[in-house]
């Protein structure tokens, strides 16, 4: 396994590998040692090649395209790396130092060779995945890899796994409600929206394939409401909504109170309900990890609290006694559940695949020539004091000045977030 990710990687990025991504292979390498995933690894390398062959198409789901080894393996869509252009033709890497995701990339031509670099990355944090320790005395759990495939093809997913000399003799368990097994550390589903056979499932997709159609179908891909408020102006725009609209939000301490008295909880909050604050808030539990680690938070810690959040659990009482009360997390006491970033790549990519020849539902809002490829993610349509200005300006304007908001709105005001001098927000 070890010379076939390196062969592959090297192939990429040319013999001399940047640092960035020697480290990052060295370290799932050693962490696919640690838990004894090299046979799994091989297998499910395996079975995506056949399905490819045999143009049926799957899709990961989970936490699964956090791993840099299964982009290399082609077992994953979603380029793991943090937003990056690369020439096909000589192997050059460029990283892009400010936040952003590969796909809301400008064109770039490469200087070597004249030839249109590619625009990928999506900052896929490796610990999402493999978790930040092998000690299995902390309670620690197997990485697990997650694939959906169309119910007619169970059965040669099934013929093809019994035939495996290694990965057959394994011991199998049905799935939830008979849809599927688990075998190992792969885990093998049914989803009845992919089609039986696509032959051109597989055919590439460019970064402006798939900027261009989440941004035209957002609102059917979401299954949102015409009059959602927020309205998203880049990739990244359209995966925080994703993020925002499948967790859970609600006030922790009020949650816990009621739960406690025998109610049902505190009411959960709608992508609405987030107004101003929308562009702080992390909408992925790996944006939790993230933000933690940057105010301080020890890294096993900082991957225990973002699990909670993950599973349902919210922030330890420790620290949303730490941080909400001094606004250095003003959204801590209200994430309740939030979902992975790279579920929702894989799921963007596979709406991109299944519809990328339906008319658009939804005519994006015309963009000027010098913010189209803007990293802006989200733009509020209740915005009114900004409504003839530039995208660019409006979400500029907002870091001028604090302004008192309640997060979400009803709650007590709290500052984090700023908008212009004089501007007034719509009731």
């Amino acid at each position: 396994m070890r010379r076939t990710i390196y062969r592959k990687v090297h192939e990429l990025y040319g013999e001399e590998l940047p640092p960035e991504i020697r480290h990052r292979v060295e370290g799932e390498l050693r962490m696919m040692d640690a838990f004894g995933l090299e046979e799994d690894f091989r297998f499910v390398g395996d079975l995506t090649k056949y399905l490819r062959r045999s143009g049926i198409p799957y899709v990961m789901g989970g936490e699964t395209s956090n791993s840099f080894l299964l982009w290399l393996l082609e077992v994953t869509s979603a380029n793991p790396l943090p937003a990056h252009y690369y020439c096909p033709a000589c192997g050059k890497l460029e990283f892009v130092e400010e936040p952003s995701d590969g796909f809301d990339l400008r064109p770039k031509v490469c200087g070597t060779c004249q030839v249109e670099m590619i625009r990928d990355g999506h900052d896929l944090k490796p610990e999402i995945f493999w978790g930040t320790t092998t000690d299995t005395a902390r309670n620690v759990v197997t990485p697990q890899i997650f694939m959906r495939v169309p119910d007619g093809a169970m059965s040669r997913v099934r013929h093809f796994l019994e035939a495996d000399p290694v990965f057959g003799e394994k011991e199998r368990k049905t799935g939830p409600r008979g849809l599927g097994f688990y075998c190992g550390c792969l885990h093998v589903l049914t989803n009845l929206a992919l089609p039986e056979q696509d032959d051109h499932w597989y055919d590439p997709l460019s970064a402006d394939s798939v900027r261009e159609f989440t941004l035209r179908h957002y609102l059917s891909i979401l299954r949102m409401d015409p009059d959602t408020k927020a309205v998203p102006r880049s990739f990244r725009g359209v995966l925080k909504m994703f993020g925002l609209t499948r967790g859970s939000w609600s006030k922790i301490n009020n949650q816990r109170t009621d739960e406690a008295d025998g109610g049902s909880g505190d009411a959960v909050y709608s992508l609405n309900d987030f107004g101003y604050s929308i562009d702080i808030v992390p909408a992925f539990y790996d944006d939790v990890f993230k933000l933690l680690l940057e105010i301080g938070v020890e890294r096993d810690s900082a991957f225990l609290e973002a699990n909670r959040v993950h599973f349902g659990r919210g922030l330890s009482d420790y620290i949303t006694d730490q941080f909400y009360e001094n606004n250095a997390l003003p959204w801590c006491n209200f994430a309740i559940r939030l979902t992975s970033r790279g579920h929702a790549v894989e799921y963007l990519i596979m709406q991109c695949r299944l519809h990328r020849y339906d008319p658009p539902q939804q005519e994006p809002e015309p963009l000027l020539a010098e913010e189209a490829f803007e990293d802006i993610p989200l733009q509020m349509r209740y915005a009114d004091p900004f409504r003839n200005r530039s995208t660019i300006a409006v979400w500029n304007a907002y870091l001028n000045e604090p302004l008192a908001f309640a997060f979400p709105r009803n709650q007590a005001p709290v500052v984090f977030v700023t908008r212009p001098a004089g501007a007034e927000k719509e009731e």
